[in-house]
């Protein structure tokens, strides 16, 4: 099932849905943000 579900990611079928954005110094926010469960999608830390 894993395997096919990275298929999917690969052909462009399935997109992950991204609420927002951090920049790595602003990881503490993205921290409170996803500890408020205010967010509708994924929240990304940018390395």
């Amino acid at each position: 099932m894993f395997e096919d579900m990275n298929a999917a990611f690969a052909l462009n079928k399935i997109r992950p849905v991204i609420d927002r954005v951090f920049d790595f110094e602003d990881a503490r926010s993205a921290y409170h943000a996803m500890r408020a469960a205010g967010h509708f999608g994924k929240l990304v830390v940018k390395v």
